[in-house]
Parts: C-alpha cells; structure tokens; sequence
C-alpha cells in the first residue's frame, strides 16, 4: 500500500477532509455574503437611531476602566480555556505540548474571522502533518467540543428557568451542570470528557460573564439569568460553521432576543452585542498573531 493509500486509509472514509472542505467551500461564501450584510444592516440601524446610540456611546464612555478590563480579561480567558479543553481532547490522539495547542487554538481563532473560516481545516491540517493524528481523530475532539458546548446548555437553560429570578435558586441552578459533569470524573475512560465538559462549562459561564458586561456598559444591564441566556443563544450563533464567528448572525440574534428576555430594546441589544465583539477582537487578533508567530517560528522542527 503506498504512503497516500496508507493516509487515505488512516483518515476513515476516503477524501473525509476533502468532501468537508469541498462542502464548506461550497457554502462558506454565502454565509460569508449573508454575515457581512446581516452587520452592515445592524450598524445602519443602530447608527439611525442616534438618540440610543448617542445614550450607549456615553454609557460607555463614562464606564469604569476595571468593568473594561475585567471584559477585556473574559475574552482572554475564554481563549485559554479553550486551548485547554482541545488540548485535553486531542492528546489522546497524540504528544501536542500544551503550549503548542494555545498557540494553535489563538492563530485559528483569528483565522476563523476570514470568510472561508479556514481555521478548522487548518487545524485538522496541522495535527496530521506535524503529530501524525489521522484527520478522523481531529475531527472527532471538534464534534466532542461541540457536543460538549451543547449538553452544557441542555442542562444549564432548563435549570435557570427552573430557578426563577431568586438569587439563591440561580446560584444553585449555574452549578447544577458542573455537579452532572463531575460524575464522569469518576470514570477513567471518561475522565478527559469530564475535565474537558467542566472547562466548556466555564466557558459558557465566562460567555454569559461577557453579556452581562458589555449590557451594563451600554446603559442595560441585564439580570443573571438574562445573561445566561443571551450566552446562550449567542454561543449557538458562534456555531453555525458557514458564517465566520457567527459574524451578523450573532448581532441580529442578541439584538432580537434582548427585548424578549429583558427589558432592552432591540437597539440597545445590537449595540451591546458590538461593544462585546470589539472586545473579542481586541483580544484575539493579537492573541492569533502571537500564535501563528510561535507555530511558524523558523527554529521549530
């Protein structure tokens, strides 16, 4: 068997990378269209109603510098985390230091804000020609990340609207899926899902940490379980894989669900969505630079 049989062979079905490169490039573009027009419309709006955009834009202005900060750092918490989680994920496959998958998580997140979201290929890439992880094994840890994002929303959305508004219910109701994750840690073939589920949890908490901000900084705070679930539908947007980084779809989701889970207006929701994806700019593209610069270093070998 030759040594591209041998990898063919290796990645499960045969062309499995290609056929999903093929379909995404197939689509990608649209999404790509669709997004950038969905943002476009969303800036329009919020820039025609100048009276709630002047009111956020002063909001913000007068923000303390920690609240900025602390914004600031989520962003670049989430990004470590998720280092962490694929990290956890895809060593079972094969050696990746665990600086190397930082570097690596940060250079892909930035390259996910292209319109052909290369990032995800890019990485399957990487791991095949660099530790030798058939493309069927990387794959595998991004539908386990996915999945994992998902059941955490599963548990947490039905567990805070249990909880009500009672602070002491929505305290019990945000560690109710870390509980559920724990039990696979005390399972040995479970155990790196386990882990991986805890940091995906954080995550999300993180994300809803992230709403909660960017609201208040715009004049619109938002109660504890209102942010979770703008969190919530924000990291579904993320997930569709035509649209880089949910760009547009994100903006018109949060601005739609804002004005159904509180007391914002649509507006105002558009407006804390963009305050929130500044922030996540600011973080990655430098983040992504200094990731590509490590894992394109000339001295690696």
């Amino acid at each position: 068997m030759s040594q591209a049989d041998q990898e063919s062979a290796d990645d499960g079905p045969p062309g499995l990378v290609m056929r999903i490169r093929s379909v995404l490039a197939k689509a990608r573009p649209i999404g790509a269209v669709v997004g950038f027009l969905l943002l476009v419309a969303a800036v329009v709006v919020l820039v025609r109603e100048r009276s709630t955009l002047g009111a956020a834009l002063e909001s913000l202005r007068s923000a303390p510098p920690t609240t900025i900060g602390l914004l600031l750092a989520s962003v670049a918490a989430s990004v470590v985390l998720t280092g962490i989680v694929f990290w956890i994920l895809t060593r079972r496959f094969g050696p990746v230091p665990a600086l190397e998958m930082q570097a690596l998580m940060a250079s892909t997140a930035l390259a996910n804000y292209l319109p052909l979201r290369p990032g995800l290929v890019g990485r399957v890439l990487y791991h095949r020609s660099r530790h030798g992880i058939r493309a069927r094994d990387s794959l595998r840890t991004i539908v386990e990340a996915m999945g994992l994002t998902v059941v955490a929303l599963s548990l947490l959305v039905p567990a805070i609207l249990i909880a009500g508004r009672s602070e002491e219910g929505l305290w019990i109701a945000s560690a109710v899926p870390a509980l559920v994750g724990s039990i696979a840690l005390a399972f040995p073939r479970w155990r790196a899902l386990g882990w991986a589920f805890e940091l995906r949890y954080l995550e999300t908490l993180l994300t809803a940490l992230r709403y909660h901000l960017a609201f208040g900084l715009v004049g619109s705070p938002l109660p504890w379980h209102a942010s979770v679930a703008v969190a919530c539908v924000s990291m579904i947007a993320t997930m569709v894989p035509v649209v880089s980084n949910g760009i547009g779809l994100r903006e018109w989701a949060i601005g739609l669900m804002a004005p159904l889970l509180a007391d914002v207006s649509l507006e105002r929701g558009l407006a804390a969505e963009l305050v929130q994806r500044a922030a996540e700019i600011a973080v990655i593209v430098p983040a992504g630079l200094v990731g590509f610069a490590a894992i394109l270093r000339p001295d690696r070998k």
